[in-house]
């Protein structure tokens, strides 16, 4: 097969694919999958519902076979068992498991619901009798099971019964008759109704043909006895009362009634209570919010005397003490414990929390101060007493700072004391430079936002230049304002300026010279040449041929021009004369 080229592989009948059906040529022998395996088909699992299927399994090869077998209550309809075919078809058709059916039902002298004329497994029929009949054998209730049988077979039978006769039993007066027609052997209960009470035999049997165990009984009226209440008056005041009669009893004068007022006849000589009591009226407790009563008990008698002292924190309005009288009552009114109270008071410059007009005792207030002002007192106050606090108010006093020098700074402005809020800026003097916060704030007593700053002096790197010495001598830090001296050794000749300034931004004033090696020559020397404003070096008179003679401005000038020059032989200079421009 050429290089990019697809093979696709089919499996013959009764086989199929398992793999890659497409493969392409991707190089040399080189494929881009495994070739594919052609199984042999597989039957699936067939569900015959209501079944058991063996072996339970999703697969089957060919030539294995299944077997079903139905679940109790059905039956079998085909084979009970096929072979997978090497098509993956199953052999023959599949079977049915089908419910099992009961005989159709027949009662003589009733009938059966629901009306059907196929009683399948699971199904549940319901037999009644006909009127004078009653049911024999079995429950009502039948049900179809699972070997096609019923589990009962009731029939329906002539029945013997008593009837009430000429109203004796079935309308004894103030009895409740549950029934009026009864099967032999059953047996009748008698209950009076409310307010009755029964007199004979309380359950009679159908004996016979319309015969009865004994006589019906009677319901006689109940009644309660009088009960008499020492101190009280009764009403109705009869010697009997009638089942369901109320009497009210009321205490006379000077008494009070503990119990049940209102009691009822509820059965013979029961009543619905036990009569109550009239006890001599006391007087009760009378609660007085936030007070301490003595002595303290819920019932004073006649005569008694209670006190009353108010709460911490309150003060009593009224008498302290009163007196209970013979009727229940209080001498005088009730006193009252009302809450002390304070007045607020108000700071200056500061906030009070919470802002009343007046505050309850025990009640606490907090002082703030407004920005810019410190507490100097006590924060918290609490109301003690009525207007009385637990300290004085405190005061709000402005807060300052105290001025900080810095050495070699200036500050502005330059105050003792900087009020709260304020500002201070600090500039270091000339030949310093400022390390640290320029701008700081009072922002509290004696705080600051920052730290004072630093001024420190400016100074340059060392520049060393190779084959000259520095003037002066020995020093090793230059500061600004400070200025270096160049000096090529002998045999050297300087190019570049010989003097330099150390300035505030820590830079030189002039580029680093340079000490080039010469070799005189003979002829005629050469003359100082003067240039205004400069300094000259080597700074001599008479320069021999071959020698280099270098200018270097003074400060506040420029050069123009080259800054080195050389004797000729003729005894004249190289180049033009530089000059120094302010």
């Amino acid at each position: 097969h050429d290089f990019g080229s697809t093979v696709r592989y089919t499996c013959i009948d009764g086989y199929r694919l398992v793999g890659q059906r497409d493969v392409r040529c991707v190089g040399e022998n080189t494929w881009s999958a495994d070739p594919p395996v052609c199984e042999r088909t597989p039957c699936n699992k067939t569900d015959v519902p209501n079944s058991i299927i063996f072996p339970n399994k999703d697969v089957f090869q060919p030539g294995e076979y299944v077997a079903y077998s139905c679940l109790p209550g059905y039956t079998l309809t085909g084979r009970n068992s096929t072979r997978c075919l090497p098509n993956g078809q199953w052999t023959g058709s599949r079977p049915e498991c089908q419910k099992m059916r009961c005989p159709n039902l027949v009662v003589n002298n009733g009938g059966v619901s629901p009306v059907t004329h196929v009683w399948e497994f699971g199904d549940t029929a319901t037999i009644t009798c006909d009127d004078g009949h009653r049911l024999a054998g079995s429950g009502q209730i039948i049900n179809c099971q699972a070997n096609g049988e019923w589990d009962g077979a009731p029939t329906c039978e002539a029945r013997r019964f008593c009837q009430s006769q000429g109203g004796d039993l079935a309308t004894i007066k103030n009895a409740d008759v549950r029934n009026h027609l009864y099967d032999f052997g059953s047996a009748v209960r008698y209950t009076c109704i409310d307010g009755y009470r029964l007199v004979g035999q309380r359950d009679v049997r159908c004996v016979g043909e319309n015969s009865w165990s004994a006589d019906p009984p009677v319901c006689e009226k109940m009644k309660c006895l009088q009960r008499n209440v020492a101190n009280a008056q009764a009403s109705p005041n009869l010697e009997r009362h009638d089942f369901g009669s109320t009497v009210r009893y009321t205490c006379i004068d000077g008494y009070r009634l503990v119990g049940q007022r209102d009691v009822q006849c509820v059965g013979e000589n029961t009543w619905s209570a036990d009569p109550p009591v009239c006890e001599r009226t006391p007087c009760n407790k009378t609660d007085v919010p936030n007070s301490i009563i003595f002595p303290n008990k819920d019932v004073f008698q006649p005569g008694e005397y209670v006190a009353y002292s108010c709460l911490p924190g309150y003060t009593l309005t009224g008498r302290n003490s009163t007196r209970c009288l013979p009727n229940g009552q209080w001498t005088g009114s009730r006193p009252e414990c009302q809450k002390m109270k304070c007045l607020q008071r108000n700071v200056a410059n500061a906030q009070a929390s919470p802002n009343l007009e007046r505050h309850d005792f025990g009640s606490t207030v907090r002082y703030t101060c407004i920005d810019g002002y410190r507490l100097v007192g006590q924060r918290d106050v609490r109301c003690v007493g009525e207007n009385s606090w637990s300290a004085d108010p405190p005061v709000c006093e402005r807060m300052n700072c105290t001025g900080r020098n810095v050495p070699n700074a200036r500050a502005s402005p330059n105050f003792e004391r900087h009020d709260f809020g304020s500002t201070v800026r600090y500039t270091c003097a000339d030949g310093y430079r400022l390390v640290g916060q320029r701008d700081v704030q009072c922002v509290g007593e004696n705080t600051w936002s920052a730290d004072p700053p630093v001024c420190e002096r400016i100074q340059c790197q060392i520049r060393a230049v190779a084959n000259a010495s520095t003037l002066p001598e020995g020093q090793s830090v230059w500061y600004s304002g400070d200025n270096v001296t160049y000096e090529c050794f002998v045999g050297y000749l300087m190019v570049g300026s010989v003097l330099s300034t150390c300035r505030d931004d820590t830079t030189w004033s002039t580029p680093k010279p340079v000490c080039l090696k010469f070799q005189l020559s003979t002829g005629t020397p050469c003359n100082k040449t003067d240039v205004p404003n400069s300094i000259i070096f080597p700074n001599k008179d008479v320069f021999q041929p071959g020698e280099y003679v270098a200018y270097s401005c003074l400060p506040g000038y420029t050069l123009t021009g080259r800054n080195s020059t050389r004797c000729l032989p003729n005894g004249q200079w190289t180049g033009s004369r530089p000059e120094c421009q302010s």
